[in-house]
């Protein structure tokens, strides 16, 4: 469901690079980008939130962008990630406003401790599924005034490749 009849969706083709890129927007306030690459929807994140956002660089083979959702009304942005059929999630909030926002995870937390990069501290989350024993992982930090909040069912070793290969800007 797209809510009420209110929200009208509006498909526009672009040309980006040679490339022709769909941007479906359903609101002013909200923008889901499909169809085009990585580097383009960190560039408007960019754009949106006046910061360069820490920035996925290397995750496992085989993992592949699919595409970014940004509320501007809200200031936060779904970066959607493919791997081996499973979903990655990025999560960006931007709000300066002190709104406090937050993800519910049902499996059981079976682990939990702290990396750093970058002088950022970087809280990392293992879940476990108690049905069939599925290992998710989850890390969360804030890095100029962002917060971040990226969940994955891979293994371990997996997962911290992507959080030690984050970009952080100056």
């Amino acid at each position: 469901s797209l809510g009420g009849p209110e929200r009208i969706i509006q498909i526009v083709t672009q040309m980006v690079g040679g490339r022709e890129v769909e941007k479906i927007n359903s609101s002013d306030d909200n923008l889901i980008i499909v169809g085009e690459d990585e580097e383009k929807a960190y560039q408007e994140l960019k754009d949106e939130f006046g910061v360069d956002p820490v920035r996925i660089i290397v995750g496992p083979v085989g993992m592949r962008f699919k595409n970014a959702e940004i509320d501007k009304k809200f200031q936060l942005a779904e970066l959607s990630y493919d791997y081996k059929g499973e979903n990655v999630k990025y999560f960006i909030n931007a709000s300066f406003a002190g709104s406090s926002w937050g993800i519910d995870v049902e499996d059981e937390k079976v682990n939990q401790y702290e990396v750093e990069k970058d002088e950022c501290k970087i809280n990392i989350k293992e879940y476990q599924t108690p049905e069939t024993l599925v290992k998710r992982y989850s890390a969360n930090f804030k890095y100029l005034g962002l917060e971040y909040y990226l969940i994955a069912t891979m293994d371990e070793d997996e997962f911290l490749l992507i959080i030690d290969n984050l970009h952080f800007l100056p």
